[in-house]
């Protein structure tokens, strides 16, 4: 395209950095990243949250990391959440704590993915204090976060508190 004189858009870049992290070509996403500034469109939420995901699930977390603080001006939580279910064994608090103090509100995707997380550690009363902070927040409850809650219960044995959920 550039060499014909066609300047990408973001929607162009996005695809191809979209389409080089799932065949493995992490560098070459980052390269055209990087390079989407030279065509005047600059990298938005869809371009960073396909190459931290990539990063996260290559266990590169400290990269994505990274990345994410250059993505300072923005304020969608997709890549945030994306953050904090690869550090939701231990650091996802600190994650979630990072975005409420840059102001970057939770959605109940963050919230889900944050119970999800402690439910799958048996961390119950982590599970609940973030359940508990999203009731108080007027975040409504969806099936996602409902089947996540009955499935934990269900598998820790807790059946019975299982009932109370539905």
């Amino acid at each position: 395209m550039t060499h014909t004189r066609i300047q990408p858009t973001s929607v162009t870049c996005n695809t191809l950095i979209h389409g080089l992290c799932r065949i493995g070509q992490l560098g070459r996403a980052l390269q055209l990243k990087n390079d989407m500034v030279k065509w005047n469109c600059r990298p938005d939420v869809v371009s960073y949250s396909a190459i931290i995901d990539t990063l996260c699930k290559g266990g590169l977390v400290d990269q994505a990391l990274v990345l994410f603080s250059e993505m300072h001006r923005d304020s969608n939580a997709v890549p945030i959440n994306i953050l904090i279910d690869a550090h939701c064994k231990d650091e996802g608090k600190r994650v979630f704590e990072g975005m409420v103090s840059r102001g970057i509100s939770a959605d109940i995707t963050t919230y889900t993915t944050l119970i999800h997380g402690h439910c799958l550690h048996g961390q119950w009363e982590e599970a609940r204090r973030y359940f508990d902070e999203m009731m108080d927040r007027g975040i409504l409850l969806n099936i996602v976060t409902f089947s996540i809650l009955i499935d934990a219960h269900c598998k820790d044995g807790m059946t019975r508190r299982c009932l109370g959920i539905i």
